[in-house]
């Protein structure tokens, strides 16, 4: 049975009142003597007691917690941006319950429900399954509650994007510079929401002049394989492709090399995301670097100055992106 601050006054022999002032911290107009919070202490660390989360949540408020969504932890980027947050959240005194959905929508908003219930005090989303029209999303939107959803362009809750344009801008003039007149993009196919890496990969062929051809790829390492293996064997393939992440951009090189093709002398491969398994990939991958350190730091301060302000209004924020090069383009 766990131990109560009844059990440790009655050890004490001083009030329950003086217990809690003592094991809360509380600073009241009555003080607890040096001698009696010793004595407290020692008796609360003799029957090792644990402090109630929940009757401290009841009594303050506030858990001190955070949710998090995210559909695997395959992706290095989602495994690595999660730690990020986890850290950056914890540096600030919160903890953060982590759900994993296998990018299920139905179970994303299970995952929702049950962290509601928990009362953590502000959301970050990894997935897609809130959207307008959505009764979570009306109801983050109505209740000014905190929450942060990535990589979309809504104004009633805040957000956290990143300029892709930027960093494709960069990958295509380097490939150009390298000598590559034509450039695939693999894309995740049918996004929901609006597709940033397509619109800014578009915009920077043609801004450059360079010829561009899309292929559609799932989200998993089989799926990339097989359209690296498609793209090798195609008659009319381009000279260097950019992939979607990191992750994939492995399958797909796996995919190349299983018909003979040779990294980067035959196939230039650009990824993105800047995950560290993409600098110790053989041969280290050129990448479209999002920042995931500092993209971790960035949404655990947009979510906690809601927490701070319920009232305060949506933040949209844009991080920027930049090339990483290493020797797969």
């Amino acid at each position: 049975m766990a131990v109560t601050i009844t059990d440790i006054a009655r050890r004490s022999g001083v009030a329950k009142s003086t217990v809690s002032r003592v094991l809360n911290r509380k600073t009241t107009a009555v003080a607890v003597s040096d001698t009696t919070r010793r004595l407290v202490e020692k008796v609360a660390h003799d029957l090792n007691y644990r402090p109630s989360f929940s009757a401290r949540a009841l009594n303050s408020g506030k858990t001190r917690t955070l949710g998090l969504v995210c559909g695997d932890f395959q992706s290095p980027y989602v495994s690595e941006m999660v730690a990020a947050e986890m850290v950056a959240a914890e540096a600030r005194g919160y903890h953060v319950l982590v759900s994993v959905t296998q990018w299920n929508p139905e179970k994303e908003l299970q995952c929702l429900e049950m962290l509601l219930e928990r009362r953590v005090e502000g959301i970050l989303m990894l997935t897609d399954v809130v959207r307008p029209g959505n009764e979570y999303y009306e109801y983050f939107k109505k209740e000014r509650f905190p929450v942060v959803l990535q990589e979309c362009d809504y104004s009633d809750v805040s957000t956290l994007t990143h300029d892709c344009q930027a960093g494709f801008d960069e990958a295509v003039a380097h490939l150009k510079a390298r000598g590559h007149r034509g450039v695939g993009f693999v894309r995740q196919e049918a996004k929901p929401t609006r597709d940033y890496k397509m619109i800014a990969f578009a915009q920077a062929c043609q801004k450059h002049q360079v010829a561009a051809v899309t292929y559609d790829c799932g989200v998993t390492l089989d799926c990339g394989k097989e359209v690296g293996w498609r793209i090798a064997r195609a008659a009319n393939r381009p000279s260097a492709l950019i992939v979607y992440s990191d992750y994939m951009a492995t399958g797909v090189i796996y995919g190349l090399r299983k018909q003979g093709l040779s990294i980067p002398e035959d196939m230039a491969v650009i990824g993105m995301d800047g995950t560290q398994l993409g600098g110790v990939y053989y041969p280290p991958l050129t990448t479209i670097d999002v920042g995931i350190t500092a993209t971790g730091g960035a949404i655990v301060d947009l979510v906690l100055r809601q927490v701070e302000d319920r009232n305060r209004a949506p933040e949209q924020l844009v991080l920027p992106t930049r090339l990483l090069v290493r020797e797969s383009a």
